[in-house]
C-alpha cells in the first residue's frame, strides 16, 4: 500500500491509502467516494508532471504508478450534468448510403436549477457489412436546417421510422466522436474533463448498440 494526498483549493491535504498497483479508473473512483458529490463530472484530479498540472483520466485502466506521499490537486465544480442517448430511426441519403439517427440530450445543473438543456440529433453513417466499426473513426453529420430528414415510412411501437435525407455536396462529415463533440453544441462551454466524459460515454454507448445493445440509455 502507498499513501498519497489529495490537496483541495483551500490547501487542505487529505491522505489516501491506495495499492501501489492501481489504475487511473480505480484511483478516481476511490477519490470520488471521499466527497459528497452528485456526479463524477464535478471532480477533477491533477498530477504535477514536469512542472505542469495534468488532469488524470477518470476512465483509463492504465496503471497510475503513484509515488509515496505524492500530492494530487483536486478541483470540485459546482455544476453537474446528466445525459441520455437513444437510437431514434434509420434512413438513406441521396446516394443510398444508410444512416442511423442518434439523439443526445445533455442537461447542465447548478444545484437543482437547470442551466442548459441541449438535444442534438446526430446522423451516424453505417459501415458496410464486415467492415470494422470503430466509433472513434466513424463519419457523423449533425442534424440541422441543411440536412433535415423526411419520413417515408411512419413506424409504430414495434418499428422505427424510416426517412430520406439530402446531404449537401459541400458538407464534410465529422470523423470520430471527438471531432463531433468538439464542433457541436454538446461540447460548447464544457470544461475539458467534462468533455472527455461526454466523449467516453457516447463512444461506449455506440459500441454497445452496434454489438446489439439497447436503443436508449442514461449515460451519466
Amino acid at each position: 500500500m502507498t499513501t498519497v494526498f489529495l490537496r483541495l483549493l483551500s490547501g487542505e491535504l487529505i491522505p489516501v491509502e491506495i495499492e501501489s498497483v492501481v489504475s487511473y479508473l480505480i484511483f478516481f473512483q476511490e477519490a470520488y467516494s471521499l466527497f459528497e458529490l452528485r456526479s463524477p463530472s464535478q471532480l477533477e484530479i491533477y498530477r504535477l508532471v514536469n512542472d505542469e498540472f495534468v488532469p488524470i483520466s477518470r476512465t483509463s485502466n492504465e496503471p497510475l504508478v503513484p509515488q509515496p506521499d505524492e500530492i494530487f490537486n483536486v478541483y470540485i465544480d459546482h455544476l453537474t450534468y446528466s445525459g441520455q442517448i437513444w437510437i431514434d430511426s434509420g434512413g438513406w441519403d441521396q446516394n443510398q448510403v444508410r444512416y442511423t439517427k442518434c439523439v443526445f440530450n445533455l442537461i447542465e445543473y447548478n444545484g437543482d436549477t437547470v442551466v442548459r438543456d441541449i438535444t442534438q440529433g446526430i446522423y451516424e453513417q453505417n459501415m458496410p457489412f464486415g467492415h470494422r466499426v470503430d466509433p472513434e473513426n466513424m463519419p457523423f453529420f449533425l442534424e440541422n436546417d441543411r440536412i433535415p430528414s423526411q419520413i417515408i415510412v411512419q413506424g409504430d411501437e414495434w418499428e422505427r421510422d424510416e426517412w430520406n435525407i439530402q446531404i449537401p455536396e459541400d458538407m464534410s462529415p465529422f470523423r470520430g466522436i471527438r471531432e463531433l463533440i468538439e464542433n457541436s453544441p454538446l461540447g460548447e462551454g464544457l470544461r475539458d474533463a467534462t468533455k472527455e466524459l461526454v466523449i467516453h460515454f457516447f463512444s461506449r454507448k455506440l459500441k454497445k448498440y452496434l454489438e446489439g445493445g439497447p436503443h436508449i440509455e442514461n449515460v451519466f
